[in-house]
């Protein structure tokens, strides 16, 4: 069982890369992705990084935070810094940027889709998504400004490597 005190401590804690991303991100089925391993700085936990941006609307894009805890099967998003991908009556939120959570209760249920939704302002592109992204995972300051290097002006919509 998980308390939301969990959930929060893995997003929250501080982490290391442990195989850093690709240098150029791999355009497949219309989308620029990459991803890169971290670790637990204190606890050596493992999770992954994925990101992919439309090569078409550059504003569609998903940034997320997954692990695999060894008492579930699979991996498990913790969170998703997400664009504008196009709303409809069902997700209305699509329509902005924003920000999908799990939550401890449906991980005690067994569903692992992160379904506390929340717009947000904190970013306007996928490059600030990125560096917000990599801030509220705690992804060590080294890391960011190795791999990432520093955010681009505000309007910038491609991937800024620093590598």
């Amino acid at each position: 069982m998980y308390s939301q005190d969990h959930v929060n401590d893995f997003i929250g804690c501080l982490k290391k890369i442990k195989t850093p991303p690709a240098k150029n991100m791999k355009v497949e089925r219309g989308a620029s992705r990459n991803s890169f391993t971290a670790i637990s700085v204190e606890n050596g936990i493992s999770f992954s990084v994925f990101y992919m941006q439309n090569t078409r609307f550059p504003e569609n894009f998903s940034i997320g935070l997954t692990f695999n805890p060894p008492d579930h099967k699979g991996m498990i998003t913790l969170i998703r810094c997400n664009g504008k991908h196009g709303p409809t009556k069902a997700h209305p939120h699509h329509a902005v940027f924003h920000i999908h959570r799990v939550t401890a209760a449906r991980i005690n249920l067994g569903m692992t889709e992160e379904a506390e939704i929340e717009e947000t302002d904190e970013y306007a592109d996928f490059d600030g998504a990125l560096h917000y992204f990599l801030r509220i995972i705690n992804l060590r300051e080294e890391d960011r400004v190795r791999y990432f290097g520093a955010p681009k002006s505000p309007g910038s919509t491609q991937l800024n490597l620093g590598i």
